[in-house]
């Protein structure tokens, strides 16, 4: 079925398809080129350089000499760390990065020429060690540029891609290196001059990197970062684990290379054939190693974690040396097993072990990170040369230099190295926690020891009065008797007071209400509860009802529950009621909030499952099983809306609908959060809505690591984890195509979908209803007539309108059995529009254009419906010229939106601007005159305040 989902997927060019398969997204592309250049030419220079030494090295020295060469190079390693972390005290990253590279080319040059002029092996020895240098200057310069341009989900992402730069250089030097002994082009000296021409060239793409991104690399020195609370300070433990880390490997690598070194030597005594053959078997390695890191290391880290990454090269050597051990008991040739774990060292240790150490600095703060990086570079790394070195030089002194021993001690070392990453999977865990903790939210409070109402003493008499003066003072036309009448009676303890308290409770003085409500409260009379709720349904004296119930308690539940069973289709009432119960907050109130549970609004549901987790209640297993489908259907409720939004992004107009679409995934996704944080009991899960919402967090690349660490339940993780990657929205919908298959639809299709979806706002129906008018046909004529007795006025008046137009005989046939049949609402809409000339005059136009305008930052497609009496469309024709303090309509105004062309605004100080479609002046006020430039509607939006008639039952007017 996704063969053909996506029609503009088939139509791209053949670069970016395989962008695309790479899963680089646009903004990344250029980036991952400049690194992949600069990793594949100092790639190329540092591997032929490497095979070159080595080859060169051990032609002229005895294998007692590798222990050595392994404590000097570590020492050597370490005194470049240190000058470099000082170095870094004056100079900025991005020319420190310069330098480095600067410095080691000259630095190899003059040994190069050392080399030639004396051919002494002590040069030899320097050249040998300078492959340190080489992989140091590589790995701070690339590594620590990676970690700063990318974000933890975009590193997971890419630097398995841009690690393979240096598997290319890899595969290509190691090539180079073999065809060039083979075919005598030049000797194995020569090859050195070659590495240092593309280490040379190498430097002009760092220049290029630091001069396009330096802003990004940190235009600050290295050493200086502010803190963020969106990441965290790093922990002794996590310090320590990073270090040990940095260091076990180190040793075990050069174990494994001391071990392949000498076995090389001897079976190869040639210098020419022992280059050849490490050229060949590194270029193997190489391939594979490509393989490896392109494909297995991203499905591996997404499935199962980061520390997956770090646990299969120990577990891998293992098994080798376990094998080898059971071979050399037989008295078998163990070279074949000496060329694995030489080839696990080398490519699966890179691939896997090395980039997943690199993630494992990302959630810690910038200042730390790089310090982290610095000292681990600068101690733990030599330290594991030294520590490879002095092994086998106490186990070269004491006679035990064989391939068991150095197998028995390596796998001493990857023993520690599987223990180390089981400690650090709890402690990257307790990183990502606390980064979760530092976020926060506004989370629920009882509202039970609010105090329900706090009357002025002047109000209040030393004794109560009599309860017929307290009657006729509630039948008093002045409003301050009245109040004194709701405060004095319930202090009377009289039985027959609550009649008169429930007239107060009816007055058309909010603030008499407001005091019947806090005497209803202390005379605790069961007659004053059915006004009292009447009161909850009234926005002015909502709380203060609210109060009251709270402190009332348990006995209104029933009355709530006979509440509720009367207007169980009416949505808005029965969630005042759901807050009033969650309010309360009883064993009581859940009860009865957990048997309203299904209910057939997903609205109601959702509501209720609110209260629930709010109240800290948590689910039994029969109610699991009913909010497994709630989790299901707002799954595939969000995957609907991504598919939608895709099907949509193929014409060019619809842009408006799709910002609506994605604030209904928003809604849909924090209604998802809820119900995980209920099922699991877990409120921490609310926490992420922030993080996938806030585009500048750099904590919303945890996300996938977070939700798999906070669900434990792994039937509800594989139903939702795929949605907390940082993934495309087709890749999305991909991986999904087997759980919740979405299809594809051309525009005309979708927003008839869209029309008719449940659960969706109304202004998004409206404004799909909208755009379906621009699709001709007798289909569409049907489903846009169908909307004309929809009892919201805004889907009515589009129907209506579209009708006048296309149809102007079934409009006035409607508008006829709408006067037959006394439908007053239908008859009013009609003459409404029948006074509208263009499209733009519609309420939903007026929406649009404030909506597309960002005139309101912070807005909710539910409420800005309620904007439209206070919106008024003016057209304008083109070279019209108006006079604000000429137009009391502008005058008035708080703002004005130009929703369609363009207008020329002149202020008062005679300064000028143009404002063009969906641009706003948030103050007319200051506005001379406005000139239309082209034929123009502007939307002037007025201050309203919305009313609410106190004299109407509202539990007949909802």
């Amino acid at each position: 079925m996704f063969q053909n989902l996506y029609i503009p997927i088939r139509n791209i060019v053949q670069i970016s398809r395989l962008w695309n398969l790479l899963d680089v997204r646009e903004e990344e592309r250029k980036v991952v080129l400049y690194l992949l250049a600069y990793s594949s030419s100092i790639g190329v220079g540092i591997y032929i350089y490497y095979t070159t030494a080595t080859t060169i090295f051990l032609s002229r020295f005895d294998s007692a000499m590798l222990p050595i060469a392994y404590i000097v190079g570590g020492v050597f390693v370490h005194l470049i760390g240190r000058v470099n972390k000082y170095i870094q005290q004056y100079v900025k990253f991005s020319p420190l990065s310069i330098i480095l590279i600067i410095t080691l080319i000259v630095s190899l040059s003059v040994l190069l020429l050392c080399h030639t002029l004396f051919d002494s092996k002590w040069v030899i020895f320097c050249i040998y060690l300078w492959i340190r240098a080489n992989l140091f200057v590589f790995t701070f310069t690339f590594w620590v540029s990676a970690s700063k341009l990318f974000d933890l989900n975009q590193a997971k992402r890419l630097y398995s891609l841009i690690g393979t730069g240096e598997v290319m250089a890899s595969i290509t030097a190691n090539f180079l290196v073999k065809t060039l002994i083979s075919s005598k082009v030049i000797s194995v000296d020569g090859l050195l001059y070659i590495a240092l021409a593309f280490i040379a060239l190498s430097l002009y793409f760092m220049v290029l990197i630091t001069r396009r991104y330096g802003e990004k690399l940190g235009l600050k020195k290295a050493s200086v970062e502010t803190t963020s609370t969106e990441s965290v300070r790093v922990s002794r433990n996590y310090s320590l684990l990073m270090y040990s880390l940095g260091t076990i490997p180190i040793a075990c690598l050069y174990i494994i290379e001391y071990s392949f070194s000498i076995t090389s030597k001897l079976y190869f005594p040639d210098k020419e054939q022992l280059a050849i053959f490490l050229g060949q078997f590194l270029f193997i390695c190489s391939i594979i190693e490509l393989l490896v890191k392109g494909v297995l290391f991203q499905f591996v880290t997404r499935t199962y974690g980061i520390i997956s990454g770090l646990i299969i090269m120990p577990l891998a050597l293992s098994i080798v040396s376990l094998l080898l051990f059971l071979m050399l008991g037989f008295d078998i040739n163990t070279f074949f097993l000496i060329l694995i774990s030489r080839f696990l060292i080398t490519s699966v240790r890179r691939s896997f072990s090395d980039t997943s150490y690199q993630l494992l600095y990302q959630p810690l703060n910038n200042k730390d990170s790089i310090q982290l990086q610095n000292q681990v570079e600068t101690y733990a790394k030599p330290g594991g040369y030294v520590l490879a070195g002095l092994s086998l030089l106490i186990l070269i002194k004491f006679n035990l230099g064989s391939t068991l021993f150095i197998y028995s001690s390596l796998f001493l070392f990857l023993l520690i190295w599987s223990i180390l990453v089981f400690i650090m999977q709890k402690e990257y865990r307790l990183a990502l926690l606390t980064i979760l903790s530092s976020i926060k939210i506004k989370l629920y409070e009882s509202n039970k020891s609010t105090e329900v109402l706090d009357t002025n003493d002047s109000n209040r008499l030393s004794s109560p009065s009599p309860l017929d003066e307290l009657a006729n003072l509630s039948l008093s036309n002045k409003k301050e008797d009245r109040i004194k009448a709701a405060i004095e009676l319930g202090r009377t303890g009289r039985l027959l007071a609550y009649k008169y308290i429930n007239k107060l409770l009816e007055d058309n003085e909010v603030d008499v209400r407001i005091a019947a409500l806090g005497s209803a409260t202390k005379l605790g009379k069961p007659e004053t509860i059915p006004a009292l709720l009447n009161n909850l349904l009234i926005p002015e004296t909502r709380e203060a009802a609210k109060q009251a119930i709270c402190t009332i308690g348990d006995p209104v539940i029933p009355y709530i529950d006979t509440y509720m069973g009367s207007y169980a289709k009416q949505t808005e009432i029965l969630t005042i009621f759901i807050d009033a119960l969650e309010a309360i907050g009883s064993p009581n109130s859940i009860r009865l909030l957990r048997s309203k549970i299904v209910h057939p609004s997903i609205e109601i549901i959702d509501h209720i499952i609110d209260a629930l987790n709010n109240l800290g209640y948590k689910p039994n297993t029969s109610e699991e099983l009913f909010l497994m489908n709630i989790i299901d259907s707002k799954v595939n409720m969000f995957l609907w809306t991504l598919s939608a939004e895709i099907d949509l992004q193929t014409v060019d107009n619809h842009e408006n609908l799709i910002n609506l679409l994605r604030i209904e995934q928003q809604k849909i996704m924090l209604k998802l959060l809820t119900t995980l944080s209920y099922v699991t009991g877990d409120k921490r899960i609310l926490k992420l809505e922030k993080l996938i919402y806030n585009q500048n967090s750099k904590t919303k690349s945890y996300l996938s690591d977070l939700i798999t660490i906070l669900i434990k339940q792994k039937e509800i993780l594989a139903k939702v984890s795929i949605l907390f990657e940082n993934i495309s929205h087709i890749e999305t919908l991909f991986k999904y195509r087997m759980q919740y298959p979405q299809e594809s639809l051309n525009p005309k299709e979708r927003l008839i979908a869209i029309v008719h979806k449940n659960h969706l706002s109304i202004l998004t129906k409206a404004l799909a209803l909208k755009y379906l008018m621009q699709y001709k046909s007798a289909q569409t004529s049907t489903i846009i007539a169908g909307y004309v007795t929809a009892k919201e006025p805004i889907l009515s008046e589009i129907s209506l309108f579209f009708l006048k137009g296309e149809h102007p005989d079934r409009f006035n046939e409607l508008r006829n059995y709408f006067v037959d049949k006394k439908l007053s609402n239908l008859i009013t809409a009609s003459d409404d529009v029948i006074k509208l000339n263009d499209s733009n005059e519609l309420q939903i136009s007026a929406i649009e254009a404030v909506l597309a305008s960002k005139l309101i930052p912070d807005w909710n497609p539910d409420t800005l419906l309620t904007l439209a009496n206070s919106i008024r469309p003016i057209y304008y024709k083109a070279d019209k010229e108006i006079y604000l303090d000429e137009d009391n309509s502008l005058l008035a105004a708080t703002s004005f939106v130009v929703g369609v062309g363009s207008i020329q605004v002149t202020y008062k100080d005679d300064t000028v601007k143009i404002i063009e479609n969906y641009a706003f002046e948030h103050n007319p006020k200051i506005v001379k005159s406005i000139k239309a430039l082209s034929d123009s509607w502007i939307y002037i939006v007025y201050e309203a305040l919305p009313t609410y008639s106190l004299k109407t039952n509202p539990l007949q007017a909802v």
